[in-house]
């Protein structure tokens, strides 16, 4: 719960918006999470954390990465602080299989 509450009241200072819904991009989300970029590009390519491009940066809704935090993640301690770990039953994406490029012979 505390690291939920952290994720929402994360300070307002240069806050982006789109729908009136709240954006993070990949440092806001690396901080809020402990975790690295390419944790995040795995949790985007293997776990479905939905995002979009803008401007070729990576955005992410607050309502997104709530859904993927409850669907994926748990709160275990660790050295007497609480942080996020993957669940070892997290739902994977379903393999999508590669297109086939030119005349398919």
């Amino acid at each position: 719960d505390k690291i939920i509450s952290v994720l929402i009241n994360k300070d307002a200072a240069g806050v982006k918006y789109m729908d009136g819904e709240r954006l993070y991009d990949n440092q806001d989300l690396c901080e809020m999470l402990r975790t690295s970029k390419r944790s995040l590009q795995r949790f985007r390519s293997e776990y479905g954390l939905r995002y979009r491009k803008i401007s070729r940066k990576s955005y992410y809704t607050e309502s997104d990465v709530l859904d993927f935090i409850n669907r994926n993640m748990e709160e275990v301690v660790q050295g007497g602080v609480k942080i996020l770990k993957m669940k070892k039953n997290a739902e994977k994406k379903s393999p999508v299989k590669a297109k086939r490029k030119g005349n398919g012979k």
